[in-house]
């Protein structure tokens, strides 16, 4: 089987996404209820969330069976170069998942720090590793397989390398709060051909192609661990939180308008609450008042640029002109339109 052949049905959502996003509202209805009988919903494995107290999270992602294989919707851009439609929020699971760059490129991000893996690569990810990706194009072909925590140490342990697996299964880890593989499998034609008869087996269904995958993915992990080159990142728990911390501030600075706590912490995969306390003690500031700043400066230098005080008020998200008065005398000693005429004079 061709890996294109593979990604038809991901393709076709991937399009019928684009075209929700470009569509006009009388249009979206039919185009959603068009989306709900594509045939990539019905095949994609579902998943289970549950509660979980990892880090003030809400939930982690559980999985159902041996394995899972999910071809990854491509991203198609718009004209207007608009953001990527393939960008999740932070996650976690409780199985290892492989992320297979068949094709392009794919972007990741652990823990706060960003990864760009290339055709040929392969990365491990351990249970529990909090991450999000980002698909850049339409030719990226990224081919997720996930692998329940039994069948991985039953089943698979006794064939990894193991120098990979002192380092997978190291007393020394906790030291660390993220720590994954990448593999180089570009020159390995074997590696090649037993992805391509996974996804074949995947893609027909035959009769017994589940024992037939599984057997598969044995031989997948013996000849990853022990025939390619591979790397191990790992980062502090101090790093994971500056990186974590620089990232959440990031983003709050591009969606002033629209951020509120409980939706960043739900990108960040943090409960709202502690997603306070970890902004405080990491930057001696509440959330609101590392929002209200960035508010501040922002509104600085959009008065500073020519802007009017209505129209600052609504690019910033203020809900009314007598709370951005109080808020930018408080700030700067003067109304928002007394500093706009001395700057403008």
């Amino acid at each position: 089987m061709e890996v294109e052949e593979y990604f038809v049905d991901a393709l076709e959502f991937g399009e019928a996404l684009w075209k929700l996003k470009m569509a006009a509202d009388e249009e979206r209805e039919s185009i959603i209820n068009n989306i709900a009988h594509l045939s990539y919903l019905k095949n994609i494995r579902t998943f289970q969330k549950l509660p979980s107290t990892e880090r003030g999270s809400n939930w982690v992602s559980t999985m159902r069976g041996d394995y899972f294989l999910n071809p990854a919707v491509p991203c198609k851009m718009g004209t207007d170069g608009a953001a990527p439609i393939y960008a999740s929020g932070y996650h976690a699971h409780d199985h290892y998942e492989l992320v297979v760059v068949l094709r392009g490129r794919y972007k990741q991000f652990v823990n706060g720090s960003c990864y760009e893996h290339e055709e040929g690569q392969v990365c491990l990810l351990p249970p529990g590793t909090l991450h999000r990706e980002e698909l850049q194009g339409w030719e990226d072909r990224i081919l997720f397989i996930g692998i329940n925590t039994d069948f991985f140490e039953n089943e698979l342990y006794s064939r990894i390398n193991k120098l990979l697996l002192e380092i997978l299964y190291s007393k020394k880890k906790s030291q660390y709060d993220h720590q994954f593989f990448v593999f180089s499998i570009k020159d390995n034609k074997k590696i090649q051909t037993v992805l391509l008869n996974i996804m074949e087996e995947d893609k027909l269904k035959e009769s017994g192609h589940h024992m037939v995958i599984k057997g598969y993915l044995i031989r997948l992990i013996k000849e990853l661990s022990s025939n390619t080159e591979w790397n191990c990142f790992k980062q502090s728990h101090e790093e994971t939180e500056d990186n974590l911390t620089k990232e959440i501030l990031c983003y709050m600075e591009q969606h002033l308008t629209t951020v509120t706590k409980n939706q960043l912490g739900e990108y960040f995969h943090f409960n709202a609450d502690y997603l306070g306390r970890f902004l405080l003690r990491k930057t001696g500031n509440t959330y609101s008042e590392n929002l209200n700043n960035m508010r501040m400066k922002r509104a600085v230098e959009l008065l500073y640029e020519g802007e009017s005080v209505n129209s600052v008020i609504q690019k910033l998200g203020f809900s009314n002109k007598g709370h951005f008065n109080k808020m930018f005398k408080k700030y700067y000693g003067m109304l928002p339109g007394e500093y706009r005429n001395q700057k403008l004079r």
